[in-house]
């Protein structure tokens, strides 16, 4: 049986209390969900577990600062470093609502740049490392170069990073359509003023 250690809801880039600052002008508050962080991922290595689940909101909102995404990529390197796989799954929190803002977690595939290193060798640009002929990253795999392991995680990482643009696009869609209602609605409204209709 598989010991896997489920993390969940850091909500990293949290700034409520913002008045209260610490002698370098950083956020407590902040700086208390960065702490938590840091120490949940020593608690995972401690615990050596076969693997990790992140489920849901690493990030307090879907545009994180630098520094907290650094600190997040650093301690996401140290469970890879560990040979630990991991599934994140985005949160409400932290998925973009509005399409083109990016999502951090396609950023977080660079955890994965052995893989990406690998990939730039396939035949085709947009590979899907599935059954394309001349694929690199399955020949590594084959060959014992790749762990299957971190492909799947990578394939789940990716899984997930196009579920959360999928809910975006519906949102989306919604919003928009809502918006024009809103304008005809108070168009006709105008135009009723005007005895127009």
């Amino acid at each position: 049986m598989a010991r896997l250690v489920a993390l969940g809801d850091a909500h990293l880039g949290r700034t409520h209390l913002a008045h209260l600052r610490d002698e370098q002008g950083r956020n407590l508050r902040e700086e208390d969900f960065l702490r938590s962080f840091a120490w949940a991922v020593e608690r995972t290595l401690e615990l050596e577990p076969d693997g990790f689940l992140w489920l849901g909101d690493v990030f307090d909102h879907a545009r994180p600062t630098y520094r907290t995404f650094s600190k997040v990529l650093i301690g996401l390197k140290r469970l890879r470093e560990a040979g630990l796989p991991g599934v994140a799954i985005s949160g409400n929190h932290d998925t973009p609502r509005v399409r083109g803002t990016g999502s951090p977690y396609a950023a977080l595939e660079e955890v994965f740049d052995d893989v990406a290193a690998i990939a730039a060798g396939c035949r085709f640009r947009d590979c899907t490392h599935e059954d394309e002929p001349g694929c690199a990253v399955r020949e590594a795999v084959e060959e014992g170069r790749l762990d299957p392991d971190r492909l799947e995680s990578l394939r789940k990482l990716e899984a997930e990073a196009r579920a959360a643009a999928a809910r975006r696009g519906g949102a989306e869609a919604q919003e928009e359509k809502r918006r024009w209602r809103t304008v005809s609605r108070d168009r006709r409204r105008i135009n009723r003023g005007r005895g127009q209709e």
